[in-house]
């Protein structure tokens, strides 16, 4: 009759022992979670300066020449981060950037945002012709200078002509209105760049998760 007690004692231990093996391995779950590296990597930026030199991530950041990004990584970083950032003045001429996209174009880039101090603009460059821009009745046309290219097959809702002396803030700041959701766009000058009707929202950020934003609470 004195057996059942403790035969019920140790059963209780044994079951507390396991509850307790349980927690402990959902606490370091938990904090192995949120302690990971973000999953999606933040885009890759390219700084455009006054001298003509870049760097790589910020200004001031690693200078690199274009040559050297004949020799940079491909894309595969792109596949995570959505496009790439080419970061300027806003009196940045944008043939200034023609050279460095046809080097980052041959490496897989083609998805980039043009950022200038407070504005951003997305596009891409058309490399699946077959895609189908034009949305609306009309076409409006932006002439900001002489394109060299004579014309291209596809037609956008907005076609923008730019000249060589074109600054990026000029380019940014005349086709505000028209960069809503729903509106495709073409910019011509010494290379093509486009625009379709959902830019943005295709173009967004990665969001941060639980866990990163996590990260950013926690002390370092």
């Amino acid at each position: 009759m004195e057996e059942a007690p403790a035969s019920a004692t140790r059963k209780q231990r044994t079951l507390q022992s396991v509850c307790r093996l349980f927690l402990f391995a959902a606490i370091a779950t938990t904090v192995a979670w949120v302690l990971k590296p973000p999953s999606n990597p933040e885009p890759l930026t390219l700084f455009l300066d006054h001298d003509g030199t870049f760097s790589y991530d910020r200004q001031g950041g690693e200078k690199l020449s274009s040559s050297e990004i004949k020799h940079w990584r491909t894309a595969d970083h792109q596949a995570a981060s959505g496009h790439l950032i080419l970061d300027c003045f806003e009196s940045t001429k944008v043939c200034e950037w023609d050279v460095v996209i046809s080097e980052l174009e041959k490496r897989g880039y083609v998805d980039f945002q043009l950022r200038i101090p407070n504005e951003t603009m997305n596009f891409h460059l058309p490399v699946f012709y077959g895609r189908t821009y034009r949305t609306g009745a009309t076409q409006q046309l932006i002439k900001l200078g002489e394109s060299r290219i004579p014309g291209i097959n596809q037609e956008a809702d907005v076609y923008v002509e730019i000249g060589k002396t074109t600054t990026c803030g000029e380019l940014i700041s005349a086709t505000r209105k028209y960069r809503a959701a729903g509106t495709s766009m073409f910019i011509v000058g010494n290379s093509v760049w486009a625009r379709s009707s959902s830019e943005d929202q295709d173009h967004q950020p990665p969001k941060r998760s639980l866990a990163d934003k996590l990260r950013g609470i926690l002390p370092r």
